[in-house]
């Protein structure tokens, strides 16, 4: 059970506590909320798309952020909501703590201050912006790439390589191995993922983002150094007992695709069954775009 630290008007500790979503609060008092706005030094900020099973605003977009738990430090709580929601480390990125605010909801028990915090870190995807550049205005094609997400098929992802949430790009990549993540953190065991990946475009930069995020979890990662079909994966997976594994590849469609396929602790891929756990851990889809200096 997550616990929230209770606050009164002055931003001060009480020393009491509430559970998470109990809105039992009274006027003037208040838990602590933090939001964290990753920036690149082009000016453009990192939003996400919140998945469609959200109870509230779901398919909204948003920036990382949450609520503190109990005994968490505000800047430890927004380093926690980038990492878990983006697979970002933003622990040694420039910038920090910008301002907060309160919101009052009298007599629904929900009343929380924001901490607002705002990261500059370059993340590399300069391929897709020639891409973005040519859509822009035309709502049609922005639409067909952000309007929807990628759908899990058979074991994962398969989409044509591009921009959006509807294509197969790191982002997407980063966002379903942070669900695997969250998954395998619940499993026990080696707390390994094996990932292997073949010859097809950004094959080897996808195999390489997911394990950036796995590692960010504190989860070993047993990855080729070279390409290697889906077999040797398979292999990897049992022979180091791992929790899990990822295939980088789209199989038998045409060379503008990319994918990601899972696959359980014993080498094969994951079913409807076992595969629905973690995709429902998969955290909020997310992209960048331009907006207002803050």
């Amino acid at each position: 059970m997550e616990y929230w630290d209770i606050y009164d008007a002055d931003k001060k500790l009480t020393g009491r506590t509430m559970k998470r979503n109990d809105w039992c609060l009274k006027d003037g008092e208040y838990h602590l909320t933090v939001l964290g706005v990753v920036a690149r030094s082009d000016h453009t900020f990192l939003i996400t798309k919140r998945v469609m099973t959200k109870a509230w605003a779901p398919g909204w977009w948003e920036v990382s952020g949450g609520a503190a738990q109990a005994g968490e430090a505000s800047r430890d709580a927004v380093l926690r909501e980038v990492k878990e929601e983006t697979g970002l480390d933003a622990g040694s990125a420039e910038g920090g703590y910008l301002f907060t605010y309160k919101r009052e909801n009298p007599g629904e028990g929900d009343n929380y201050f924001v901490d607002v915090y705002r990261f500059v870190m370059d993340v590399e995807d300069a391929d897709l912006k020639p891409e973005l550049a040519r859509i822009e205005e035309n709502d049609e094609e922005i639409k067909e790439r952000f309007a929807v997400a990628l759908k899990f098929g058979t074991a994962g992802l398969r989409g044509v390589l591009g921009a959006g949430t509807n294509r197969m790009n790191i982002y997407v990549v980063r966002q379903a191995t942070q669900g695997l993540a969250n998954w395998v953190k619940t499993q026990g065991g080696t707390q390994t993922v094996a990932i292997s990946y073949d010859s097809r475009i950004k094959s080897d930069v996808f195999a390489k983002n997911a394990a950036s995020v796995l590692a960010a979890n504190g989860i070993k990662v047993r990855i080729y150094d070279a390409l290697m079909p889906v077999p040797a994966l398979s292999f990897a997976t049992r022979y180091y007992n791992c929790n899990a594994g990822v295939m980088v590849t789209a199989s038998h469609n045409p060379a503008k695709y990319n994918g990601y396929k899972a696959y359980g602790p014993d080498g094969c891929q994951m079913t409807d069954d076992n595969r629905l756990p973690w995709q429902r851990c998969c955290g909020s889809l997310l992209y960048y775009w331009e907006m207002e200096e803050i």
